[in-house]
């Protein structure tokens, strides 16, 4: 290239170089509507040549910069691309907030599957013929030589008042916490320590049960007795407190179950590992196993302080592996009905997927992941209570009789009901706000990812117990069936159907489906594959690669093709 040519050129006609590299990848582009917009480079080419011939110092870029056809399809082009980014927006938060899907499984999940579910049955009778709550109440606390000098009175008549006030915390109505607001009385003890048990035991009520499992009569079943909000309540099918309970951290000899029975063939991750009968937690072989119990309670006068006319059960149904407790989900047995439930289960499970998500992202626990302090199984509702005992503990200074609790902590007694009430109604209404929020709450007690949830069909028909003891009468059995002293009941539990659907939480997008989804928004949009992005990377590599030299020749060639002389 000769000296005397124009430098000033140079720059131009180097960036008219990649501008050609532009138009030949818009002309070419498998991406819609560009070539549309865009100016083939035959056509810029002309009208460049067009432009040095007429010496032009003004330069449209683009031909007929301003033409409708070309903003028609700028305009088009614009709008389908702000669709497809909206709509890529959408799947990539979706996949990074809501990552997880609960969707029904293919498999039905037969009933051998699953255990039994944990029976918990709560009688609403609350009398013993050992002891006459009613009796002693009037005794001691309508006595007014009694009330003034409480703290005087030797030990047996202080722990007689104190076994009242205790007892008078399971009354399944507040006519005793009435009493003792109306008469505005204290006997100056607001908390309480470990023989509560032994006065809750006072009026702990034995029911005289037998069990048929799996239709066949066996002897009588061991069953545990369980502490819970409405006192002592007796429970089948549930898992040892050895392994329930962290029993290091709670009060010694403050017994919440006495439940012995360890699990045997099964496991909460794996579920059970071999096909013998002969496990624990019980389990059924279809849907013609069923567990019956025959149930009697001492009839109560309805004028009963505590009682008030009460009588009956109140049922729940847990996992096993759950720590009974009075939910506000409940089945009542009544006198002289056979009571049946006709149990179904939702057995949700988890996909390996999931161990890559973090807790807040999957919103569920993995087996092992979050510790109790009272509670060597984390279940939710085992998280609940505990989480209960150390709000109403940092509330009320003392917790309530049923919660788990250390060996420093006080529990309440009926001068602070009030206070415990009301911590867990604050406890229940935060729980709902975070829930009602879709925020998390304070104690973070998320679902387990992988659970089985209980639920029941309730039936009732006449149970004709005169004509049963009858017909025991008439066969030669022993009749030991007191009608004018006892309330009798059948309680029969089975599950309705041999199997049921399973749920399953699994990952909402794997990565193939979410660049497959992000990669079908792009072609429906715009045209764009994995081709497009090829042909990108094409021009940028190898088109855009122009060295000074060649823009140096590039532009004698050209002054040469048109006849320009360069001195």
């Amino acid at each position: 290239m000769s000296q005397n040519a124009p430098e000033a050129l140079e720059p131009v006609e180097y960036h008219r170089k990649i501008w050609y590299l532009i138009l030949e990848y818009m002309e070419n582009s498998t991406i819609h509507g560009l070539k549309y917009i865009f100016p083939s480079v035959q056509e810029q080419r002309e009208k460049d040549r067009e432009r040095r011939k007429s010496l032009q110092q003004k330069d449209c870029i683009l031909n007929d910069c301003f033409s409708f056809k070309r903003l028609f399809w700028v305009i088009i082009f614009l709008l389908s691309a702000t669709l497809c980014i909206m709509l890529i927006n959408k799947v990539w938060t979706k996949y990074q907030n809501s990552p997880v899907i609960v969707s029904f499984s293919e498999k039905y999940v037969p009933v051998e599957k699953v255990p039994f579910p944990s029976i918990t049955l709560c009688p609403n009778v609350k009398i013993n013929p050992k002891y006459n709550f009613t009796e002693e109440y009037i005794k001691y606390f309508q006595n007014a030589t009694f009330r003034n000098d409480y703290k005087n009175h030797n030990e047996t008549i202080k722990r007689a008042m104190e076994a009242v006030q205790d007892i008078s915390l399971i009354c399944p109505t507040r006519t005793i916490q009435g009493i003792f607001n109306t008469l505005n009385y204290t006997i100056g003890r607001d908390f309480t320590d470990g023989t509560i048990i032994e006065n809750m035991e006072k009026v702990h009520t034995d029911m005289h049960e037998k069990l048929r499992w799996l239709d066949k009569l066996s002897l009588r079943l061991n069953y545990a007795t369980i502490l819970t909000e409405e006192g002592h309540c007796i429970n089948k099918n549930v898992l040892a407190a050895t392994e329930i309970f962290r029993e290091e951290n709670l009060r010694p000899n403050y017994p919440l179950s006495n439940a012995a029975q360890r699990s045997k063939g099964w496991d909460l991750v794996k579920g059970y590992t071999n096909g013998s009968a002969n496990v624990y937690p019980l389990r059924t072989t279809g849907e013609a196993s069923r567990i019956v119990l025959f149930l009697k309670l001492p009839k109560t006068d309805k004028y009963d302080f505590c009682n008030a006319g009460l009588t009956g059960f109140n049922i729940y149904l847990q996992h096993p592996a759950d720590h009974p407790q009075a939910l506000r989900h409940f089945y009542v047995a009544s006198p002289g009905k056979t009571t049946s439930l006709a149990l179904k289960f939702q057995s949700i499970s988890a996909s390996s997927d999931l161990h890559k998500f973090g807790v807040d992202v999957r919103k569920c626990y993995l087996p092992g992941e979050r510790y109790l302090k009272y509670f060597k199984i984390y279940t939710p509702n085992n998280c609940r209570l505990e989480c209960l005992s150390n709000y109403t503990y940092e509330t009320c200074g003392c917790v309530s009789f049923y919660m788990p609790h250390g060996e420093n902590q006080s529990i309440c007694t009926t001068e602070k009901k009030e206070c415990t009430i009301k911590a867990r109604a604050i406890y229940r209404a935060e729980i709902f706000e975070a829930y009602s929020n879709d925020l998390p709450d304070k104690c973070s007690c998320l679902l387990t990812c992988e659970e089985i949830l209980y639920d029941a069909e309730v039936y009732e028909s006449p149970f004709d117990i005169e004509k049963l003891a009858s017909h025991l009468r008439a066969t030669g059995f022993q009749n030991k069936m007191d009608l004018e002293e006892y309330d009798y009941f059948r309680l029969d539990i089975y599950f309705k159907e041999s199997s049921f659907l399973s749920i399953q939480r699994s990952e909402l997008y794997t990565i193939s489906e979410l660049f497959g989804n992000i990669g079908g928004l792009l072609g429906l949009c715009l045209g764009v594959s994995f081709f497009s992005i090829l042909e990108i990377l094409h021009y940028v590599i190898i088109g855009f690669k122009v060295t000074k030299d060649e823009v140096e020749v590039t532009i004698d060639e050209k002054y040469k093709s048109h006849d320009i002389e360069i001195k």
